[in-house]
């Protein structure tokens, strides 16, 4: 078992001398462990299986505060107690997901990209498809533009209003 320096801990590894000439007892790589807060190496927890989801027909495990959602465009593809399944649905109800691009939680739910086979990507919130996105994702193709078209749908809110500059949206709200 290898020792390490308490105080090449709180400086982290420094690779920055070659192992022959760092001082003796140094921690050099650590691989698979972890160091407790004692400065101790301690073997890492091993992952266990604990679901398994319908292999096709599910993509992507996303992680809530409180529940786990994977997604496909199946109608039901019988997932597990404890996961649960969020359709999202090409717009003609037919053309199968490829992959789940992202996903973030915003406001308790999931926030999802999806990609399609037939290329198109479209965003859902809480499974519902945004079509707000349609209409830019057409008429963009630069972080300027991307910025000028937030710009001009945030100005449409009365309390809001911004402008862009270069790629910079600045947000000013009514006191």
């Amino acid at each position: 078992m290898a020792y390490v320096l308490v105080e090449d801990f709180k400086r982290g590894l420094d690779r920055r001398r070659s192992m022959d000439t760092t001082p003796a007892g140094s921690l050099w790589e650590c691989i698979n462990a972890h160091i407790s807060r004692g400065g101790e190496i301690e073997k890492r927890k091993a992952f266990v299986s604990k679901y398994s989801l319908p292999a096709g027909e599910t993509f992507g495990l996303h992680a809530t505060g409180t529940a786990l959602y994977t997604f496909g465009s199946a109608a039901s593809p019988g997932v597990p107690a404890g996961v649960t399944y969020q359709r999202l649905q090409h717009p003609d109800g037919s053309t199968a997901m490829s992959a789940i691009l992202y996903t973030e939680n915003f406001d308790g739910k999931v926030y999802a990209i999806a990609e399609f086979t037939d290329g198109n990507i479209y965003h859902y919130y809480n499974g519902s498809r945004v079509t707000t996105w349609d209409g830019i994702a057409t008429s963009v193709s630069s972080n300027n533009q991307v910025a000028n078209a937030l710009a001009i749908k945030i100005n449409q809110e009365a309390d809001y209003s911004a402008s862009a500059t270069t790629n910079v949206v600045t947000i000013t709200a009514a006191v």
